[in-house]
């Protein structure tokens, strides 16, 4: 089975002043799928939670390698799991999915509109 979609990563960013914040990044890559499972976690909870257990297999690029330490989670079938753990085997990454990421989420970028923005910079104040 092939894999292709978004895989979060934080990313400590400098907003002056000594202020860092963690931003959650998404990266489109394509690979693998190793391994399908699914497991109910039966615990503390009301509810049993899910864990699939499934292993994605991608390739690493300089982007990847660098941030590595920083890797959250995989969009995989409509969801988002924790990358529970990561088997590097140069140039492919193996990621262990877990549990459901219930984290931070990639802020949005604010939508510009073209036509405000040209008639903003009009410069006939």
């Amino acid at each position: 089975m092939k894999f292709y979609g978004n895989i979060g990563f934080s990313v400590t960013q400098d907003m002056g002043d000594d202020v860092w914040k963690e931003v959650i990044t998404d990266k489109k890559y394509a690979g693998d799928v190793f391994r399908l499972q699914r497991n109910r976690d039966s615990g503390e909870h009301i509810n049993d939670g899910l864990r699939i257990n499934t292993q994605i297999s991608v390739l690493m690029d300089p982007w990847f390698q660098d941030h590595l330490s920083g890797l959250r989670y995989v969009d995989f079938c409509g969801s988002k799991w924790i990358a529970e753990s990561v088997d590097v085997n140069y140039p492919r990454v193996n990621i262990t999915l877990g549990g459901l990421y219930h984290g931070n989420e990639p802020e949005e970028e604010p939508e510009v509109d073209p036509i405000e923005e040209t008639e903003g910079n009009s410069g006939d104040e």
